[in-house]
Formats: C-alpha cells, sequence, structure tokens
C-alpha cells in the first residue's frame, strides 16, 4: 500500500514539510548564492591586484636603469609593501643586484640577492639567487663565505654549485681544490661545457710557471755550487 493514500494527504504532507523545513532551505539558498557572490568577488579581485601588481611590475622596469641606486631601493621596498606577489618582487630584486654589480656596489648587490634567498617563490629562484650571491662575494674579495655557503646539497644544480665552488677556490689560489670542483661540476654536467674546459685547461697553464721557477731554483743551486777538484789535478 502506498505511504500516501490519496492525492490531498500527499499535498498536505508536502505543506507540513516545507512549513517544517522550508526557511532552512531558503537560508541554503541565500548562503549559497551569498558564497558564490563572495567566491567571485574574491576571484575579480585577485584578477584585478594582479593586473596592477603586474602594471607597476612594468614601471618598476622601466627605471631601473634610469634611478640611481639608493632611490632604486627605497621604490623597489615601496613596491613590496603593495605588492605581495613573490615572483615579481624575487625579480625585481635580481635586477637591482645586476645593477649594483655593474656600478661596482657589491654589498648592495649581496643584500637583494640575500632577500631572494630568504624569500624565494620557488626552488630555482632562490638556487639562482645563490649563485649569483657566491658570485659577488669572490668578486668583493669574500671566497671563503662564497665557498661555505655552496658547500650544501643543491638537488639538480650540484653541478653549478661545484663550477662556482672552483671558481671560489681559485681565487684564493687554491688550484688543486680548484681543479676537483672543476672536474665534479664536468662529471655531472648534462652537456659538454667548452667554458668550464677552458677553465680546467688554464689550471693547467696556471702550474707551468711554479714548476718552471722550481727548476729555475734547482739549476742556480746547481751552477753555484763549489765545483770538487779531480783526483790528481794540479799535481806537478
Amino acid at each position: 500500500m502506498d505511504i500516501y493514500s490519496t492525492e490531498e494527504e500527499q499535498a498536505e504532507a508536502i505543506k507540513k514539510w516545507l512549513k517544517s523545513n522550508g526557511p532552512a532551505i531558503i537560508l541554503g539558498i541565500v548562503l549559497g548564492l551569498g558564497g558564490l557572490k563572495g567566491w567571485e568577488f574574491w576571484q575579480n579581485k585577485q584578477i584585478q591586484n594582479n593586473a596592477i601588481a603586474s602594471a607597476e611590475y612594468e614601471a618598476q622596469l622601466l627605471q631601473i636603469e634610469s634611478l640611481e641606486i639608493p632611490e632604486l631601493e627605497a621604490q623597489l621596498a615601496a613596491y613590496k609593501t603593495r605588492n605581495e606577489n613573490l615572483t615579481y618582487n624575487n625579480f625585481l630584486q635580481l635586477k637591482l643586484a645586476k645593477r649594483a654589480v655593474e656600478s661596482g656596489n657589491y654589498d648592495v648587490a649581496s643584500t637583494a640577492l640575500n632577500k631572494v634567498i630568504a624569500d624565494p617563490s620557488n626552488a630555482a629562484i632562490k638556487h639562482t639567487a645563490t649563485l649569483r650571491l657566491a658570485r659577488v662575494l669572490v668578486a668583493n674579495d669574500k671566497a671563503e663565505e662564497a665557498i661555505e655557503m655552496l658547500n650544501t646539497d643543491a638537488e639538480s644544480y650540484k653541478n653549478l654549485y661545484a663550477q662556482v665552488r672552483g671558481d671560489a677556490y681559485l681565487a684564493r689560489g687554491e688550484v688543486e681544490q680548484a681543479r676537483q670542483a672543476y672536474l665534479m661540476a664536468q662529471a655531472g654536467a648534462a652537456n659538454n661545457n667548452p667554458n668550464l674546459q677552458m677553465k680546467i685547461d688554464n689550471l693547467a697553464v696556471l702550474e707551468v710557471p711554479e714548476l718552471t721557477e722550481t727548476n729555475n731554483e734547482t739549476e742556480t743551486t746547481e751552477d753555484s755550487g763549489t765545483k770538487q777538484p779531480v783526483e790528481g789535478e794540479g799535481d806537478a
């Protein structure tokens, strides 16, 4: 037998159900529509913010070469307070570091690169900033700091770390350590790197003067030695 035997009973049951559950249904619809509107508003807001950040980023790029370093630092700091996009901020700091290096301002370059390393948008940018900072340290007579920073697990960047570590060792005059680092970089490289091979070849050239100097010292010692008389020489 049907639960509701007549159409009148079915209609009456529907009315009672709507009376009991109608407010909850209406509230759910309202909340659902409100949530949908809220989501759309948030999405539109994000799109708007990204568009503003992108436009400002392009404007900052145009000023990289024209502004003085202190003014540029202030501009980028202000940009960061207005825009939270890490990628844009990271790239602007990398640009600032490049400009600073070209101006010989290694301290500003180091500060900018350290900002990227401390708050990177992804691992690739962090490794890029680390390698550039190591080169800046070598150029700034801080090769030991560069070596210490590069002695870490660099994952897929380990051959690049090894190459820059070799540059740092060479700057310290540690030729053999530089060779080992370059060979490690060469072994881990996917393709032949002519620049790296040239660095390895140049190490052999650097060692030639040392060998020649040692040989010259030996010959000088032998030439200046006292000649011993042959037995019987000078006898009448």
